[in-house]
């Protein structure tokens, strides 16, 4: 499903970081590790609370992790605010 590309390997840094950190301060937004338009589900295993900038840093990777992409997909990943 991800293309072997520096996005992934930084996409998965990203989503890393925010599994394994104690509960962030603040604000948080949930985050589909697997997006929906690739099959993901909104299971807990699925999910990751990230910070706002880096849900859009995700996003901005995601884009470029997935292969095949369609105008629809793209579309549903650059809409980061809609997403959950």
């Amino acid at each position: 499903m991800f293309l072997n590309n520096k996005y992934t390997k930084w996409y998965f840094m990203l989503i890393e970081r925010g599994m394994s950190r104690q509960k962030p301060d603040g604000y948080t937004e949930k985050h589909h590790i697997i997006p929906k338009s690739f099959g993901g589900s909104n299971k807990q295993n699925n999910l990751v609370r990230l910070t706002p900038k880096e849900h859009f840093i995700a996003h901005i990777k995601g884009i470029r992790v997935g292969y095949r992409h369609t105008n629809e997909t793209k579309s549903k990943m650059s809409n980061w605010q809609k997403c959950w």
